[in-house]
């Protein structure tokens, strides 16, 4: 049968292998419908077989007759894309929280027994003067109130006395919008081209009266994609102008005055008498609107970055190599006129900084050849360069500071992931870095790295199940400040609160050169689980011991830096994200993450124990061997060998001003909770966060107090026959009765005068816990699925509300805008609250 059915085949088998030559064939009415030359080119028959290259499915761009070929070039165009995103945003912000002020009693003090009005003409500051019920207007010409002058009641016009609001808040309006375009350009289905264009524009009024900021920015970038790699380059823009920048703490004395002010005083009536003098509730006083209208401030920045990225690949071998440009500058007028309290001929000085910055970072990786076992092992050898050099000069006084710095960093690793199976992968990172520059008198060339991990993937043998992830590594690494970085806030360490309208900075760190370089040996150890992306766990834990700390110190009136301070810090991080579809198209997705961290000061060099860190010369945050970095330090109550507070023969606590420790900053821990509801196109959205521990001075509080325009003065001014607890200088208790404010007495021996402008500092230390709801957000998505566009409506409110153990304004704000300062209020900005709509266009 097999002999038969190979017979019947063999005509066809012989037919099909049969080989010849291909013969073009050509009629003369096809010749006649071809260019001469194309007709010429098919006469000549060919030595060899004609070999065709083309591409399946694509139409023919053209066909090229060669000696032994025929090439076909398939018609592949060049494909462009579009697209981009438009977002606007609209909002309107208001004061939070202000803090309780007193509407009773007015300008003035105690003379000859009895309380008396005192008016702007006296000088006087304090508010402890008689009620405000009890006086009415003269209706005399008054240079400093367009009513009169006050007179007890009965006595005048028979107008009674208004208390007055000097609020310099408003409802500030923001509008914000911004453009992204990207554009890609593509052929044989690979990326040729791919271009980004990003602008924004901010408009930005902010809650003080007088004040609006501006910013803008460009950043543009270009990719062209090769075979060996690809070649970016970016450029990027940002403008911003300030009305009145706040470095000397300008916006902060703007709002002292306006809580100063006596209820009885209206400070909207102008900044000038019609005598042409200045008006304001005490000529040792501003008026706050004085300062923000007629005032020079303003305050520009620039800051302009340009960078060319290579990518180059060729297996095994990845090189990539990153020049960039920078340049910053930033031009500031700091002004105060003439006749401004502590500056009566004026101050003024303008502030020219120029940051210019080159680095180079480069990447060497070599993957070697792996095997089943042994993943992708790689060696990799990093170098970055960086060249930065600022100049600040001050005008008045004449002043220049230049620092420059150019820096070497070198690490070498090498990392090997080993696969036991398909469901457990082992990792491993090891390597050494060098760092050497010329602002450091040390150099180090041996800062050992080793980071490994262990990952379980699908152990229930299901894809995607179940994923646990093990890192841990050890990393040695050094450090050095930043030359741009200012320490002229350090100047406030020389003021009293009481001097506070003296403070101008204007003085920089003296050098950054012959420091050493700051030490750290860091221990990291993290843990993830991921469960089908329903159940997500994390948890990250961080040891690092940093020695020879640099810090900013007074010596022989020059700001100077000092390795001074060996510290620790751990900190743990935990976060649990959940996801859960309730019904149909409903979801809910649950965030929870627990931060607490500690960084306690070991070791500070001798003579430097104390060295504030941030605040005045009598109340600061401060580094104490031994206890946690930034504890508060100021005076306290005097007390006896058995902690009893001691009382002098007036019967007041006596104080002992000597610094001590009387308050952390630190929380216990900072616990924020993330939750979004989906529902269709539908989002609602909402963050808290609860912040547990941690302590504050409240200096806002103990100058209103001092002052006579808290809420507290007003209610307890007229106590009588108070005992405080404690013990006389003989050790016997207490039992002397006094009156908080006796108008037998100078107003300098009530209560809360007699202590200074910030109290005994540590009767003014206050838990800082507070729950917040920082955000709530509604959004809605219409979709055009055709066209691929995409309209998202958003309403939302920001920094929503706020319950909280702190008596001031709000535990977050920081003391002048200053780093390092939180646990320190002295007059800090209230927070604002945000209402908005956001607007957002996909196409």
């Amino acid at each position: 049968m097999k002999y038969l059915l190979l017979f019947l085949l063999l005509p066809a088998l012989a037919t099909a292998q049969e080989q010849k030559e291909v013969e073009p064939v050509v009629s003369d009415d096809y010749l006649r419908l071809l260019p001469k030359h194309a007709a010429d080119s098919l006469l000549y028959p060919r030595p060899r077989p004609v070999i065709y290259e083309h591409y399946w499915g694509n139409q023919i761009r053209s066909v090229t007759v060669g000696a032994r070929m025929v090439l076909v070039s398939p018609f592949l165009p060049r494909q462009l894309s579009l697209g981009g995103t438009y977002r606007t945003e609209m909002s309107l912000q208001t004061i939070n929280q202000l803090p309780a002020l007193q509407q009773a009693f007015v300008q003035g003090r105690s003379l000859d027994g009895r309380l008396t009005w005192q008016g702007p003409e006296t000088g006087e500051l304090f508010s402890y003067g008689p009620a405000l019920s009890s006086l009415e207007f003269d209706g005399t010409r008054y240079r400093y109130d367009q009513q009169g002058k006050l007179v007890p009641a009965g006595t005048g016009n028979g107008q009674p006395a208004i208390a007055y609001n000097n609020n310099i808040f408003r409802t500030a309006v923001r509008f914000n919008q911004s453009l992204r375009l990207h554009s890609t350009v593509r052929r044989y289905d690979q990326e040729q081209w791919y271009f980004l264009l990003d602008l924004s524009h901010t408009a930005n009024q902010i809650v003080i009266q007088d004040n609006s900021n501006l910013s803008k920015s460009l950043s543009a970038s270009a990719k062209r994609s090769f075979s060996w790699g690809s070649l970016t380059g970016a450029y990027q823009y940002l403008g911003e102008k300030y009305a009145n920048p706040n470095r000397n703490g300008f916006l902060n004395r703007v709002y002292q005055q306006s809580l100063l002010t006596p209820v009885s005083f209206d400070n909207s009536q102008g900044n000038y008498t019609f005598t042409g003098t200045l008006r304001s509730y005490s000529d040792k006083a501003d008026n706050p609107h004085f300062l923000l209208e007629e005032n020079n401030n303003r305050f520009n920045r620039t800051q302009q970055n340009a960078s060319l990225t290579l990518d180059k690949f060729k297996n095994p071998l990845k090189f990539k190599l990153i020049p960039s440009f920078e340049k910053i500058q930033e031009r500031s007028i700091e002004y105060y006129p003439p006749g401004a309290a502590g500056f009566p001929t004026g101050r003024s000085t303008r502030r020219d900084k120029d940051d210019i910055n080159y680095s180079l970072r480069s990447q060497l990786l070599y993957n070697f050849k792996g095997n089943n076992q042994w993943v992708a092992p790689a060696a990799e050898v990093n170098y970055n360069y960086t060249s930065a050099l600022t100049t600040i000069h001050y005008t008045h006084p004449d002043l220049t500071y230049q620092y420059q710095r150019s820096a070497h960093d070198l690490s070498a690793g090498f990392s090997i992931i080993h696969r036991e199976n398909r469901h457990i992968d082992e990792r491993l990172d090891i390597g050494n870095r060098f760092y050497f520059s010329n602002t450091s008198h040390q150099q180090q060339y041996f800062l050992p790295y080793i980071q490994t991990g262990v990952t379980f993937k699908d152990l229930f043998h299901y894809p995607h199940d179940l994923t646990i992830k093990i890192d841990a590594g050890l990393h040695h690494f050094n450090s050095e400040l930043p030359v741009h970085q200012s320490f002229s806030y350090a100047q406030l360490f020389r003021h009293h609160p009481v001097q506070f309208n003296r403070y101008f900075p204007v003085q920089e760190a003296k050098e950054f050169d012959g420091l050493a370089p700051v030490q750290h040996q860091e221990w990291t150890g993290k843990i993830a689980v991921d469960y089908h992306q329903l159940l997500i766990l994390r948890a990250s834990f961080v040891l690092r011991n940093t020695q020879r700390d640099i810090f900013p110190v007074y010596e022989r009136d020059q700001l100077l830096l000092k390795n001074i301070a060996q510290h620790q810090h751990r900190g743990l991080d935990l976060q649990l994200g959940i996801t859960k579809n309730m019904v149909g198209d409903l979801w809910m997705s649950h965030n929870l993450s627990l931060y607490t961290y500690r960084d306690q000061v070991q070791q500070v060099e001798n003579g430097y124990a104390y060295t504030p860190l941030a605040g005045f010369s009598n109340v600061y945050k401060a580094l104490v061997p031994g206890q946690p970095m930034g504890v508060i330090i100021g005076n306290t109550y005097a007390r006896d060998a058995q902690n009893n507070i001691l009382i002098d023969e007036t019967g007041f606590p006596m104080v002992n001003d000597a610094p001590a420790i009387i308050g952390n900053p630190t929380p216990d821990f900072i616990l924020k909770l993330d939750n979004t509801i989906y529902f269709e196109n539908w989002s609602l959205h909402a963050t808290w966060e609860w912040k547990k521990g941690g302590d504050i001075w409240n200096g806002t509080q103990a100058a209103l107090d001092y002052y006579g325009r808290s809420a507290v003065t007003a209610a307890e001014r007229n106590t009588t026959g108070y005992i405080f607890p404690g013990v006389l200088e003989d050790g016997q208790p207490n039992n002397i009765p006094v009156s908080f404010y006796n108008p037998a007495r100078p107003v300098t021996q009530n209560r809360w005068t007699r202590y200074g402008i910030s109290g005994v500092a540590a009767d003014y230390i206050q838990r800082a816990d507070h729950l917040r709801l920082n955000d709530i957000s509604l959004s809605h998505r219409f979709n055009w699925q055709r066209t691929g566009r995409q309209l998202t409506i958003s309403a939302f409110l920001r920094n929503v509300m706020l319950w909280t153990a702190y008596e001031g304004v709000d535990p977050n704000q920081l003391l002048f805008d200053q780093p390092n300062s939180t646990g320190l209020d002295f007059f800090n900005l209230p927070a604002a609250k945000t209402y908005g709509l956001s607007f957002s266009f996909q196409f």
